[in-house]
């Protein structure tokens, strides 16, 4: 009998080993699907320029398939086998990129993988040269500048200042320039801030200060020689200190061992406030070396107590001839410490004038006039704007100081005292578009010749005048002390000759004198000098005459007129 057991043995071998893999292989757990990138990160980042610079990341996953992308067009994926290369375009902005979204997939059985990338902006630039230094004009600045280059990596720039006084100019766009309005003010303006910005820069400033308009002149102060200007229209000599005003006194009147010199064509223009402590004034100009130049106050001050004992003409500006003032302004209580025999004149800007125009200029204070004991036949007058003139020309000028009028003595027929708000006496020529609101009070003839035939006249305008023109009285009027004629009125004490009085206005209360063998007192004119015929046209009295109110009857002293006049001669 054959033996079958080892046979069978051998299959039963084989059968068992078929069963334990088929019950092994279908108890094995299936793999789940899976994505997943190397490096891990989830955000980076580049710079501007990303020059050499990209990110490798590779993918590993059991799909069968897998993709990546970016939402952003600089963000650039480039896919190669089981990896991809993330790189980036130059940003020229200055701002960041937008981030850029990179995204892996790999099917609808596995999750997006997400990484962030981003990229800085181009650094923007500013800067200002040659320094950012505080930078200081002087008060008067005409002609001063401070320029400043810009430098920027960027469009466009702007330059502001915060204050009106300090401007800034752009030169194209390359640099800017700073100027100043000059200071007429005795104190510094608040300094400015001048701002330099960009769209992405931290803005850069620079200070600006400026100097207060205040120089003094004081007994110890030297003259010195005009620094800045040519002397001419264009380009006049700066008056910038109380040493430079002090020169043109002495070289106009030959003092201190200057030769005189009127200063003929020449041009000044103050550039600065000047605070005058001197004990005793010396005008600018006197009797026999008069100023013949031209000055500009350029809308500055000279202020300060201005008396004087031994000038006979006497104001800020002494005498002048053929001379131009303007935009000036003398605050002072000016007294005229006079007393002499020569005539006398005294006035807040100007105190005698051969031919003269004088615009725009502003007195304030006082002004009180000197005293004449005379054998001769003088003339004392006292002005706010002018003392007396033979051939002025006074416009757009105001005066806001009260004016007193000078004593005249004398021993023969005739001597004459004359105060006005505006002039005290000008004989030839116009006063036009004038203001006065000082109070006017007339000042005080005498003589002891036995027919006198003297003069005191006192106006709010006035105190003698030939045309007045657009001018308005605001300030109380009040007669002076006279022998013979004493004459008051509230636009002029005297009308000469064949002048006229256009469009005028007294608002300002009219007190006649007391004293003198006549008196005349008017709300307009006191009188016409001899009886010669002048012209009213629309001239108003808003003023009581003596207490009186104003009436037709009250207009002229010793001539026909009505309240309200419209053209008719007196």
């Amino acid at each position: 009998m054959k033996n079958y057991r080892k046979p069978l043995s051998i299959l039963s071998a084989v059968i068992l080993t078929i069963v334990i893999m088929t019950l092994t292989t279908g108890c094995k757990k299936k793999e789940d699907p899976y994505l997943k990138v190397s490096p891990a990160g989830k955000e980076y980042s580049f710079t501007q320029s990303a020059k050499d610079q990209s990110v490798l990341v590779s993918v590993r996953t059991n799909q069968p398939i897998w993709d990546v992308s970016s939402d952003q067009e600089w963000c650039v994926v480039k896919k190669s086998g089981t990896v991809f290369k993330v790189t980036a375009s130059s940003n020229d902005g200055f701002t960041p990129r937008e981030k850029a979204k990179v995204t892996v997939r790999g099917g609808v059985n596995v999750q997006d993988i997400v990484i962030t990338f981003s990229q800085d902006g181009k650094e923007a630039t500013l800067g200002v040269g040659p320094n950012t230094d505080p930078v200081n004009f002087p008060a008067y600045s005409e002609g001063e500048e401070f320029s400043f280059t810009v430098t920027t990596n960027e469009s466009s720039w702007k330059a502001i200042s915060d204050k009106t006084w300090c401007t800034v100019t752009k030169n194209g766009t390359k640099g800017f320039k700073i100027t100043a309005a000059s200071n007429r003010g005795i104190s510094s303006p608040e300094a400015a801030t001048v701002t330099i910005s960009t769209a992405n820069t931290t803005p850069v400033t620079i200070t600006v200060t400026q100097d207060a308009a205040r120089a003094t002149l004081t007994s110890s102060t030297d003259s010195a020689a005009f620094t800045r200007g040519e002397g001419t229209e264009e380009v006049p000599f700066l008056i910038t200190s109380g040493a430079e005003l002090l020169s043109l006194i002495e070289k106009t009147g030959g003092l201190n061992g200057n030769a005189a010199n009127d200063h003929s064509g020449i041009y000044f223009r103050l550039a600065t406030n000047i605070e005058v402590t001197l004990p005793e004034w010396t005008p600018v100009g006197r009797p026999g070396a008069p100023y013949k130049g031209n000055c500009d106050g350029y809308g500055y001050t000279v202020s300060g107590n201005m008396s004087s004992s031994s000038d006979n003409n006497f104001g800020f500006f002494g005498e002048v001839a053929d001379a131009s003032i303007e935009n000036l302004i003398v605050s002072s209580n000016l007294v005229n410490a006079y007393n002499g025999s020569q005539s006398c004149y005294t006035g807040g800007i100007v105190g005698y004038a051969g031919a003269v125009t004088i615009s725009k200029c502003i007195f304030k204070g006082s002004v009180t006039g000197g005293k004449i004991n005379s054998t001769g036949t003088p003339f004392n007058c006292t002005g706010g704007i002018i003392g007396g003139s033979t051939a002025g020309l006074i416009v757009n000028s105001t005066n806001e100081a009260s004016v007193t009028g000078g004593e005249c003595l004398c021993s023969k027929k005739y001597a004459y005292t004359y105060a006005g708000g505006i002039a005290g006496m000008l004989n030839n020529g116009s006063i036009n578009y004038c203001t006065n609101s000082g109070n006017v009070q007339g000042g005080k003839v005498q003589t002891t010749y036995s027919s006198t035939a003297t003069y005191c006249s006192t106006g709010g305008i006035a105190g003698f005048g030939l045309n007045i023109y657009q001018c308005t009285n605001d300030g109380e009027v009040r007669g002076g002390d006279g022998d013979n004629l004493n004459i008051t009125g509230g636009l002029a004490g005297e009308q000469n000759l064949k002048g006229a009085i256009e469009t005028s206005v007294n608002n300002g209360a009219v007190y006649g004198g007391t004293t003198g063998v006549t008196i005349y007192t008017a709300g307009l004119v006191g009188s016409k000098r001899n009886g010669h015929a002048g012209v009213f046209d629309c001239c108003v009295n808003n003023g009581t005459v003596d207490g009186a109110p104003p009436s037709s009857a009250n207009n002229s002293g010793d001539r026909r007129a009505r309240n309200s006049v419209t053209r008719e001669d007196q």
